[in-house]
């Protein structure tokens, strides 16, 4: 067996099995000392835990296609990383507003829900980004401009994983809790939905790169 394909080999596995899952699926599904398996030493029976869940899950396999998916680079995505890109994708939105906004009081509760590097991000690179996650079609939406920002990216999400495959919208959504509804049926425009995609993949990496407040 070649190399390249024992990395293939390596990589449906691990995509195969469950990761990054919310606690309160785990809760459901595992007792309590095997919850926190994704960081136990022994990876015969991180692999036993994780089958199992995919398993009672249902979840579909990935396939050696899906891993030629470009959302493949999202898989490994923690949800922590997927709130704080929604909050970015809904700021960028509105950012002309966010860069009117003076006042000391309203600039801290905008820099307590995105953070202070990712606020400054957002005042002098976001011009990169705003002009085309503007040009989707997002619903009107009312309120104060914090209430705005968390709506609008919450759609952003739901539009950049709408009519994905289902193997890997699957294992998104077990990284948000179950109480959360999401929709994935929204009618997109695939080149808005690709500019999207490249829009995230390149936040995500200003993320890994700044150094938390």
């Amino acid at each position: 067996m070649n190399k390249d394909a024992k990395e293939t080999i390596h990589r449906l596995i691990a995509y195969n099995l469950p990761s990054a899952i919310h606690p309160a699926y785990l809760s459901q599904i595992l007792p309590k000392p095997l919850q926190n398996f994704s960081n136990f030493q022994c990876p015969r029976l991180k692999s036993k835990i994780a089958r199992y869940l995919s398993h009672k899950l249902k979840l579909e396999p990935i396939s050696p296609k899906l891993l030629q998916h470009p959302y493949c680079c999202f898989a490994s995505t923690p949800m922590e990383r997927w709130e704080q890109l929604s909050y970015w994708l809904g700021a960028l939105y509105f950012l002309e507003e966010i860069k009117k906004t003076v006042h000391h009081f309203d600039q801290q509760i905008l820099q307590s829900l995105l953070s202070k590097p990712c606020y400054d991000f957002i005042i002098h690179r976001g011009n990169l980004y705003a002009p085309i996650i503007q040009l989707i079609p997002v619903p009107k939406c009312e309120g104060e401009l914090e209430q705005r920002i968390r709506t609008v990216g919450k759609f952003l999400l739901e539009y950049l994983w709408s009519h994905q495959p289902k193997p890997w919208l699957q294992r998104f959504l077990l990284k948000i809790p179950p109480y959360k509804t999401l929709n994935f049926q929204h009618n997109i425009q695939e080149h808005l939905q690709h500019q999207l995609f490249n829009i995230c993949k390149h936040l995500q990496k200003e993320m890994e790169g700044m150094k938390p407040c």
